[in-house]
């Protein structure tokens, strides 16, 4: 397991000690940083590009620009010249640019900084005096903490040597009036309970108290509760392995503003970047890239794959300059060329702490400024292997297969490399109520070949028929899903196995107790959730003492998890195994069983827009990409079942149901399935990836739920004996004609 070695002299070694009060910068940086930045932004690729990418969007947003038509230019004249109503100038047509005027005067106010430009620094200061008196007492919740209050913090500390001493004490005022006497989220609640996005992002009301730290108006109440948040939430929403509760969307977001906070927090004497489950973090990045590199897996609510917010990765790279693991993963979330720093409010932290990975030729891709950052002027879209990014990947020492502790997110490939095969088996064992996470408890996703074949389809797509499971009777697993179950998991090199119960999230669903009263809610038999004791005792903690023994009667628990009866099944178990060697493929086993009447059961596999059927016969399907140039295939054949069936390769509209509360359409997906009626399918699949024209392995039954997948150079022979609780063991013999007589048997699965 990767773990960073501790940073226990990380001041002055990587950041500077805060200065006294009353000198700025100091929020970030000191004054004795600024020679060092005004350096790297010159000689660094990352430095340049974020630099170039900060001045780019400027003139998108205040001129001179022609493409976004100048949209906050008139604003920002008329704010420097001290008018109250300056906001008006933001047209009807350009009001998406009004939210982006506090981040435009921070900009501003650093860039002045950083060039030594006091007549850019005095406009800026004018600027930012006029917005702090209109702002003022507006818009100010600390718990959904907007980026508007923070830039008045940023551009504060590092404008402050071009204010006067009056507009200092009138934007000290502004900011006193966000900041004196509120909280972030998290403040106050249980630790345990400090397990989502909301809490790092919170450190946003602590990074905007720190601009006049130890002067007029400054709370200094709001420093050790963030201190104590942040340290709960490393604890609690990473777990042991490194994986966070939420996924690449939010686990980034929130910690957009975290990383931030512990970089204040260790300027200040309080080093979280001691902490064992934040420095274990780079096991999950690393396996979360895709093989082909420059491109991040996608579970949960993540809308691409990206790899989510940049601030900690940048942050993590500047702590640990040095680690291999760690500069593969910024290479990969970077990009070759740096086009990864782009977004806008990625930008300031990423010229503030500049880091290029290991033996980059520091080539930096042409600005282009949009209003969401700094595009390219190429397409940066990853769509196949990118061999150079994942070079060296094989030399890392990384096992083939990690499992979290919490999540229960297995990952398993054949091999370290762009072509590798890698499965995504997901547990979802930490559903506790209604999340960002799916109803897809035993989903799988696939790469290779230096591709995506089987996908998450991010934000929003929650539900299973949007999801590689099975359906029931044209219904999956409950909206929002309960946890699913690990039984076991395996890996001795040649073979990988996992395998998973996902009953519990079929037979219920569920609500808030706050929400079971809407409209798409009544109806079902609500009851609270007892049968998960941590979620239990954490009620307890925190309601009084007459409701100890039923917390979801106290007043204040409305919000206290509910389920209902969804799908009941007799059982719904998956167990899925990686073949490793000179033919690596998959093989899932489903044993899913509604009751003793036969049903019409659904097996999906969600793929990738640009497949279709290249080729069909008797159970089976070779998907291909539209390009005909491609020659990339993946053969999905039904091993074994007890009942016939057919695949079909659909298009269809995303639509959420009903049941959902949400009517919101998400376009076109593409979808494989095999649809069959019987009591119990008892589905077999194999998924083997390879290229046009390549020999295609033989299958074959060889007895009663028994296997043979046939190459010329070697014969895999798989049963599957079921086990007490209704699941099946993978067992598999190998040999070659040659040497039958003696090939070796493993067992794998439950009890493993």
């Amino acid at each position: 397991m990767v773990e960073l070695p501790a940073p226990t002299d990380i001041v002055p070694k990587r950041f500077s000690p805060a200065p006294p009060p009353g000198v700025h910068p100091r929020i970030l940086i000191s004054p004795e940083d600024l020679p060092g930045i005004r350096e790297r932004i010159k000689t660094t690729a990352a430095g340049k590009r974020a630099f170039g990418a900060i001045e780019a969007w400027l003139t998108s947003a205040l001129g001179p620009n022609q493409r976004h038509g100048e949209p906050l230019k008139a604003t920002y004249e008329r704010l420097i010249a001290g008018d109250m109503n300056a906001l008006d100038a933001v047209t009807e047509e350009q009001k998406w640019w009004k939210d982006q005027l506090g981040l435009a005067i921070q900009l501003e106010s650093f860039v002045s900084l950083i060039k030594e430009d006091a007549v850019r620094g005095e406009r800026a200061g004018k600027a930012l005096v006029t917005y702090g008196k209109i702002s003022r007492g507006k818009n100010l919740n600390p718990k959904l903490d907007h980026q508007f209050d923070k830039s008045i913090g940023m551009a504060y500390d590092f404008i402050y040597p071009y204010l006067s001493e009056a507009d200092r004490k009138e934007v000290r005022a502004t900011i006193a009036a966000a900041t004196k006497g509120k909280e972030s989220h998290g403040m106050g609640s249980p630790p345990a309970r400090h397990t989502y996005n909301f809490m790092p992002h919170g450190m946003g009301l602590l990074l905007l108290t720190l601009a006049i730290e130890g002067e007029e108006g400054y709370d200094e109440t709001i420093y050790p509760k963030s201190v104590e948040v942040m340290k709960n939430f490393l604890n609690y929403g990473i777990d042991a392995k490194g994986d966070p509760n939420e996924d690449m969307h939010y686990f980034n977001f929130g910690m957009a503003w975290g990383a931030q906070g512990m970089v204040a927090m260790a300027k200040r004497g309080d080093n979280l970047f001691l902490n064992e489950h934040y420095r274990r973090t780079p096991n999950w990045y690393v396996n979360a890239i895709e093989p082909f590199g420059q491109t991040f897996s996608m579970h949960d609510d993540t809308p691409n794959d990206g790899g989510g917010l940049l601030p900690n990765y940048i942050i993590m790279k500047w702590v640990w300059p040095d680690d291999p693991v760690l500069d593969y993963v910024w290479r990969n979330r970077v990009r070759l060329d740096y086009s990864g720093i782009g977004y806008r409010g990625d930008l300031l932290v990423a010229a503030l702490f500049p880091s290029d990975w290991k033996d980059s030729p520091g080539e930096v891709v042409k600005v282009e400024a949009t209003q969401w950052g700094a595009n390219t002027e190429k397409d940066t879209k990853v769509s196949s292997r990118v061999t150079e990014a994942t070079a060296g990947a094989d030399k890392l020492g990384l096992p083939l297969s990690w499992i979290s502790d919490k999540r229960q997110l297995y990952i398993a490939r054949d091999k370290w490399g762009a072509d590798a095969l890698v499965m995504h088996f997901s547990i979802n064992q930490s559903n506790r109520g209604p999340s960002h996470t799916h109803s897809n408890v035993l989903d799988i996703t696939l790469s290779a070949l230096g591709r995506k074949w089987a996908i998450d389809r991010g934000f929003g797509i929650a539900e299973s028929k949007d999801h590689s499971v099975v359906l029931v009777d044209g219904k999956g697993q409950g909206f929002f899903a309960p946890p699913g179950k690990l039984l076991g998991h395996s890996d001795d090199g040649e073979l990988a196995v996992i395998s998973g119960d996902a009953k519990y999230a079929y037979d219920w669903m569920y609500e808030f107790g706050n929400r079971i009263g809407n409209d798409y809610r009544k109806g079902h038999d609500w009851q609270p959730e007892t049968a998960l004791p941590e979620s239990l005792e954490l009620a307890r903690q925190i309601v009084p003492p007459e409701f100890k023994e039923r917390p979801w009667e106290a007043p204040d628990m409305s919000g206290f998890t509910r389920k209902a009866p969804h799908n009941v099944v007799e059982k719904a178990f998956r167990t899925a195994a990686l073949r490793r060697g000179e033919h690596p493929y998959l093989l899932i086993a489903d044993d899913i069983k509604k009751d003793g009447s036969a049903h019409i059961y659904e097996w999906l596999l969600q793929l990738t827009d640009d497949l279709e059927i290249k080729s069909q016969g008797e159970g089976f399907v070779i998907l291909g990409s539209s390009d005909a140039a491609d020659d990339r295939r993946l053969l999905v054949r039904m091993a074994d079942t007890t009942a016939k069936g057919k695949w079909d390769l659909e298009t269809y509209e995303i639509v959420r149901s009903p049941d959902t509360g949400s009517d919101r359409k998400y376009g076109k997906g593409k979808r494989l399935k095999y649809v069959s009626q019987t009591v119990e399918p008892g589905f077999r699949v194999l998924l083997y990836p390879h290229h046009a024209n390549a020999p295609l392995p033989e299958v074959a039954k060889s007895g009663k739920d028994a296997i043979n997948i046939i190459w010329p150079d070697r014969t895999d022979s798989y049963s599957f004996p079921r086990q007490s609780d209704g699941s099946s063991q993978i067992v598999l013999s190998t040999g070659t004609e040659e040497k039958k007589p003696g090939f070796f048997q493993r067992l794998f699965g439950i009890g493993s």
